[in-house]
């Protein structure tokens, strides 16, 4: 019997990186029993081959209706295993769906990635600041990291959906990996990875750059902020086509704003060591109930505190009135500008923004 393999995340896993590695090495992996199904409805343009399942989402029949067309273009296939990786399933509220779906004759198992509690928060909330949405209502962005840190609870609801698909598929064929380096097989997430299906470290395969081009944009929390800032207005980098200016013009202009101002502390280095204390205390007991259910253990992590906890650091004093300015400047002249509708909301909202990075 064939294995079907759903990589379904979380967020925030590398789940990028492993996507774009097996479909670089798609021929390779398959000769040695694992396929990646790469075909273009599929991928839809991304490296991750599940677009076709979260695409339709507005009816049972409609859902039957791809998966049927989902195993029909995996069926060809020699490889005893296949793999079906997208953590837009880990993003859906009925991760129930599966249930749905019929599987006609093949074994079915879920890969899931999971990242220490504080680390996994801030990066979700550093996505949700940057993430453009067009449209989006201002007090559907994150609050300030911190509060944001101390109320959120969507790191129990993730740990919770995978309960639910071990109650619906059972706990053996839910396969839970920690996103530590520590714990790493081989070292690496994609040697990690690759174990998964008892692939040879030997194998001949290519290697990619993992580097995310966004790395220069997730860096300073200062940045993070500024990206929130714009992402606002509705239409920043993504949908200025109608536009005068080369939306690569503006992307290079605003970089050249970020390296002007804010300062060099990240995300996690802008919080208290009191506020990380609270965090992962706030998840010890759901963590250590999880790691005995799948893992056999007490402890989910090897280590639950972030690198710079109880590091020295200075005190994160958000955006100085100057920065600010240059932002509301920028802002002023690269998008509404373009766009004389922008210049009412920028108004309605400029204060509202101020008030909120000076908390």
């Amino acid at each position: 019997m064939k294995t079907l393999y759903f990589h379904v995340g979380t967020p925030k896993t590398g789940t990028t990186t492993l996507q774009e590695f097996c479909l670089a090495n798609n021929e390779t992996l398959e000769q040695s029993g694992l396929y990646y199904p790469n075909t273009p409805e599929l991928l839809n343009n991304r490296s991750a081959n599940g677009f076709l399942l979260v695409s339709n989402q507005k009816d049972r029949a409609t859902r039957a209706k791809c998966w049927e067309k989902y195993l029909n273009s995996i069926a060809k296939t020699d490889a005893k295993n296949i793999l079906v990786s997208e953590e837009i399933f880990f993003l859906m509220p009925n991760i129930e769906m599966f249930s749905e779906l019929k599987f006609k004759g093949y074994q079915v198992k879920f890969i899931i990635y999971l990242r220490p509690s504080f680390e996994y928060l801030c990066s979700f909330w550093s996505e949700m600041c940057r993430v453009h949405e067009p449209y989006r209502p201002y007090l559907e962005y994150p609050l300030p990291l911190e509060q944001f840190l101390l109320g959120e609870n969507r790191y129990t609801k993730d740990l919770q959906k995978i309960i639910t698909l071990a109650e619906l598929f059972g706990n053996d064929n839910i396969i839970i990996r920690t996103f530590e380096k520590t714990s790493f097989v081989g070292g690496d997430l994609i040697s990690d990875f690759m174990s998964i299906f008892g692939l040879p470290s030997t194998l001949e395969l290519k290697s990619i750059d993992a580097q995310n081009p966004n790395n220069r944009s997730r860096k300073m929390l200062d940045t993070i902020n500024i990206l929130q800032t714009a992402n606002i207005l509705g239409s920043f980098l993504h949908d200025i086509s109608t536009s005068m200016q080369d939306p690569k013009d503006v992307e290079a202009d605003f970089e050249y704003l970020l390296g002007t101002i804010g300062g060099d502390l990240n995300a996690q280095e802008s919080v208290s060591d009191e506020v990380i204390e609270k965090v992962v205390a706030k998840y010890a007991i759901i963590e250590s109930a999880f790691a005995e259910q799948f893992l056999n253990r007490k402890q989910l992590f090897t280590n639950n505190f972030p690198s710079v906890y109880q590091q020295p650091r200075p005190h994160y004093k958000g955006l100085s009135n100057e920065e600010l300015l240059k932002i509301n400047i920028f802002v002023q002249n690269k998008i509404y500008a373009m766009r004389p509708s922008y210049q009412k909301l920028w108004r309605k909202i400029e204060k509202k923004l101020y008030n909120k990075f000076k908390k």
